[in-house]
């Protein structure tokens, strides 16, 4: 995958350096990133070599900038209003990190031409789908606390494909931007996903996730055919895991499941749900899955002691010594 030059340009040198850290371990965005706090090596290095997105602070920001063989120029404001400086947008400097980062990616999706890098090889990105017919079987909790453990040492993206997620009530957050805008955007042709993807990723800890749509109808009206373009898409990012949390109204559920190297399902410890289980496992058999049936793996609860409040806590927890034995290839039963 190409790599695409992202500099940072400030007389400070511990904010220069701080926003350089943040960046560059930043997923699914393929920078590389520099950081300088000379304007002199700055304009040298953009004389002569193409940089395409500038940070600059308005303290080292010059007209002269305007000549060097960059391709946007944000400048950071110590200002809050929304101005520009020298014809170049201007985005607040003192906001954290990762919203200066999907603000920037969101400008760049909208203003750069097409850009296609695609990823062929299907063996790079490792699809984990995690579903059940049985509801209220912490099926999210799970997800999110594996997501989270795999995220230690791998790049791992989680997608939630519910109807109702409750993200914005469990995480405390009013999302400006969601999994309908990101459709959407498919929707219409736009080739720079890679980039619009980057300003909606949000993050639980080293996890990487895409807010879930807020309105049921928004997954409803996803055909088929449209989920394989999104996961093609996907492969364009630089992510190694990508984790499904998948509800029944996602069309073409069956043939997802089956594109998943391994599918995790969480059980209850009563009639009702194994009935519900069985009646799962024969529509299966009768409809010739039974591939998903193979690389399926049944997960009880019932061993947990309790469950921390909060998805970052949860990993350090009797859910993440669960996640942790499964993962190692135990059946979690105990803890």
């Amino acid at each position: 995958m190409k790599k695409y030059i992202l500099a940072v340009c400030d007389l400070e040198e511990k904010y220069a350096l701080k926003l350089m850290e943040y960046l560059k371990v930043q997923k699914g965005v393929p920078f590389e990133v520099q950081a300088y706090t000379l304007v002199e090596k700055l304009m040298d290095y953009g004389m002569h070599n193409h940089i395409d997105i500038l940070l600059v602070s308005e303290n080292a920001v010059c007209e002269e900038m305007k000549d060097l063989n960059v391709e946007q120029i944000f400048v950071l404001s110590e200002e809050k209003e929304e101005t520009e400086e020298y014809g170049f947008r201007c985005i607040y400097k003192y906001q954290a990190s990762e919203n200066i980062l999907r603000e920037v990616m969101c400008y760049y999706a909208e203003a750069k031409q097409p850009v296609y890098i695609r990823n062929h090889n299907h063996n790079k990105i490792e699809m984990i789908g995690v579903y059940s017919p049985v509801k209220r079987a912490l099926k999210t909790s799970f997800a999110i606390t594996l997501g989270q453990i795999l995220a230690k040492e791998h790049r791992v993206l989680y997608i939630n494909l519910e109807e109702y997620s409750g993200f914005n009530t469990l995480m405390k957050t009013i999302y400006m931007s969601d999994m309908s805008d990101l459709l959407y955007y498919i929707s219409q042709n736009r080739k720079n996903f890679i980039w619009k993807l980057a300003s909606i990723v949000q993050n639980i800890g080293e996890l990487d996730y895409i807010p879930p749509t807020l309105s049921p109808m928004d997954i409803r009206h996803i055909t088929e055919d449209q989920w394989f373009d999104f996961f093609d898409e996907l492969r364009s990012c630089d992510y190694e895991i990508i984790i499904l949390d998948l509800g029944e109204s996602v069309d073409g559920l069956f043939n997802i499941l089956r594109e998943c190297k391994k599918i995790y399902t969480p059980v209850k410890d009563d009639a009702v749900s194994y009935a519900k289980m069985e009646q799962y496992e024969a529509l299966l058999r009768i409809m010739e899955y039974e591939d998903i049936l193979e690389k399926t793996v049944r997960l009880s609860f019932s061993y947990l002691k309790g469950i921390e409040y909060g998805f970052e806590n949860m990993v350090y927890g009797d859910l993440g010594k669960y996640v942790r034995k499964i993962l190692a290839g135990g059946d979690g039963d105990e803890l």
